[in-house]
């Protein structure tokens, strides 16, 4: 017996070194690994050279990263935050993307002039990571870019004042992004309320586990083979567009299609949101600059009248609470009566502090009509279609505003 229990506790001492030395390995090669694997991990951002803990408050991207990556048919955050399969992927043309981010973390060139004719601000659609060809590309010869993912409008305000407004700019564009500004911006403002930063909010109540390369791994490769059938899965679905389009959306931001008027203008996360948006239009005015607010819709708000009732029924029987006010009904019926409502009361906004506004709605709305495919099948976001057809809309619309 007590050879046995020695055996066994040699043979568990040796599982533990081997673990540990596999462990140190895969960390040393942490930023080599799989995305879908170290994406989970609460040190990724910070690994992979994110800076939480600025002196100006909001985050920044690595300085002078040199950017190369290809984008698939696989390319997409819904293959890993949903029940959507990669067995479903659309075919597109691979192609790689690679820039140079400037000594500030952003994608835009440096600007040594110190003067821009037009900045832009906005989150995750304005730093466009996956294309090569953005919406602002083309505007002018002279545009600085604050593009940073998963910002609010709040954030957006603090790294306009940084860096945007010591250009100089003639204009000033807020590219607003639907989707989920509303719950950056709530979850910006409770950490400002907390007097917490990023990094604190990431690390708060972790246990070691959750740092462990190995352990992300082992629920990897346990999703893998959970991973369900088609039949069990609500995603794709398909547009009734001409050809039909299949298209999965991100359920958190469809949810919040639900609150109407009164519940969106009565959230913390709006009040909080027209705020910022309200002092960037101000700070364009003390600086001089024109001020424009772009409406980035969710790909929800493109698609959703275009989908049967089958579909919606299917597609809400999943969603989550809605993340603004969990006790908002979600249903089909709301979500009919209030695709529209966030667009509508910032176009009210807009009216009431008298400053320009351009929504991408239509002209999206219009393409996917006429049969054109904007967004990623497997994302939120617009591929290379979209930014051409929201490029040429801002180009448009500029040409308007600097004629005026």
């Amino acid at each position: 017996m007590k050879k046995l229990l020695k055996a066994l506790v040699n043979v568990l001492i040796i599982m533990l070194i081997t673990l540990t030395t596999i462990e140190i390995i895969l960390q040393v090669a942490f930023l080599s690994l799989p995305q879908a694997i170290i994406q989970r991990m609460p040190q990724y951002p910070e690994r992979y050279g994110i800076q939480f803990n600025t002196q100006h408050g909001a985050r920044q991207y690595p300085a002078n990263e040199a950017v190369d990556f290809e984008v698939d048919q696989f390319s997409g955050d819904l293959y890993q935050i949903s029940c959507l399969s990669p067995i479903d992927a659309v075919d597109i043309e691979p192609y790689r993307v690679t820039y140079t981010r400037n000594e500030y973390g952003f994608r835009t060139p440096s600007n040594s002039s110190d003067s821009a004719q037009i900045v832009i601000v906005g989150d995750s659609f304005t730093a466009a990571e996956s294309i090569e060809s953005p919406f602002w590309a083309n505007l002018s010869e002279s545009t600085f870019v604050l593009g940073l993912p998963g910002s609010g409008t709040i954030e957006q305000s603090i790294l306009l004042e940084e860096f945007g407004v010591p250009n100089n700019p003639a204009i000033i564009i807020l590219a607003y992004f639907a989707g989920n500004d509303l719950t950056d911006n709530q979850t910006f403002s409770e950490l400002q309320k907390q007097n917490q930063t990023f990094a604190d909010a990431t690390h708060q109540n972790r246990i070691l586990l959750e740092y462990l390369v190995t352990y992300h791994l082992a629920l990897y490769i346990r999703d893998i083979l959970a991973t369900p059938t088609i039949s069990d899965c609500h995603y794709p679905v398909t547009a009734q567009t001409s050809p039909p389009t299949p298209i999965a959306f991100y359920d958190s931001m469809v949810s919040l299609l639900a609150l109407n008027k009164s519940q969106l203008e009565a959230s913390l996360a709006y009040q909080s949101t027209t705020e910022s948006i309200i002092e960037i239009a101000e700070l364009a005015n003390i600086h001089d600059a024109h001020f424009v607010l772009a409406y980035i819709p969710q790909k929800a708000e493109i698609y959703w009248q275009l989908l049967d009732n089958t579909t919606k029924d299917t597609i809400v029987e999943h969603l989550p609470q809605n993340k603004i006010n969990p006790q908002v009904t979600v249903s089909v019926e709301n979500i009919n009566d209030n695709v529209d409502t966030q667009r509508q009361l910032l176009i009210d906004l807009a009216q009431t502090h008298n400053f320009d506004f351009i929504d991408f709605t239509s002209p999206l709305t219009d393409a996917v009509i006429d049969g054109q495919q904007p967004y990623f099948f497997a994302d939120t976001h617009w591929n290379q279609v979209g930014h051409d057809i929201a490029g040429e809309a801002l180009a448009s619309f500029l040409s308007q505003v600097t004629l005026d």
